[in-house]
């Protein structure tokens, strides 16, 4: 059997990004009565017109309702508004639903435009996540937390996720335990990003666990139930910190200023 090649952290936040796109699904039907509305006040139209030109059912003799006799020289301009009525409805519904048509066509464009330009953006933030310079990397995790707060709906917990996994990535515990080293600049600043975002999302699912923090600054942070299992905190600056409903199982608080 052939060995798989080992997966980078790189193609992990790769795969996590095409995963997310695979999930989108664009809803733009229109509401059932919207659509029925038109041909609903059409269907007026022509009954009204048809009740112009011929008048309503005459009386009932036996099981026939009779109307207006339509050979009658006095019902001759009636029929013709009706049936000029009937026809203008016509010809006006089917302008409108050539407009209808136009309108979603150019707001589906749209949509569609918005979409790209921010996964254009995702993808290039998520390339630059993996370079060698600090400062680029650095430029994607904050390029990130604008995407989610421009995208909270679609790319919102992913932007969590992306991160989330970077930290882990970067930051794995190792067996033996070994003397760690500091958290790097871009490091520290994507825990920083996950620990506001509460503030442009609703409940972000935020996955810590089993990753060495050892000494992260995480000062009033919003860490309401943040998965922080495993995790090594030895030394982190907790101080004002929310960990409300944050899983600490198995955590390493040794030290932490809390």
């Amino acid at each position: 059997m052939a060995e798989t090649e080992p997966t980078s952290p790189k193609n992990r936040l790769i795969r996590l990004v095409n995963d997310h796109h695979a999930r989108l699904v664009g809803n733009t039907r229109e509401p059932w009565l919207v659509k029925l509305t038109p041909h609903i006040t059409v269907l007026g139209i022509i009954v009204t017109g048809c009740v112009a030109a011929f008048g309503l059912p005459g009386p009932i003799d036996g099981l026939i309702c009779y109307g207006k006799d339509l050979v009658d020289p006095d019902n001759t301009i009636k029929v013709a508004t009706g049936t000029a009525a009937a026809f203008f409805a016509i010809a006006a519904l089917g302008k409108y639903e050539l407009t209808r048509n136009q309108n979603r066509l150019a707001q589906e464009q749209v949509l569609i435009d918005d979409r790209s330009q921010i996964t254009d953006r995702f993808t290039r933030a998520i390339e630059q996540l993996g370079h060698d310079t600090t400062t680029i990397r650095l430029g994607a995790i904050y390029a990130l937390e604008h995407i989610a707060k421009d995208s909270t709906d679609t790319y919102g917990q992913t932007v969590i996720d992306v991160l989330s996994a970077y930290i882990r990535e970067h930051r794995p515990q190792t067996e033996p335990p070994t003397s760690p080293e500091p958290l790097t600049t871009d490091q520290q600043s994507a825990l920083t990003v996950l620990g506001r975002s509460h503030a442009y999302l609703k409940n972000p699912r935020i996955d810590l666990s089993t990753a060495d923090l050892t000494g992260a600054n995480l000062t009033d942070a919003n860490l309401v139930g943040v998965n922080l299992s495993g995790a090594n905190l030895a030394g982190a600056n907790l101080d004002g910190a929310n960990l409300t409903d944050a899983n600490l199982d198995g955590a390493n608080l040794a030290g932490a200023n809390l």
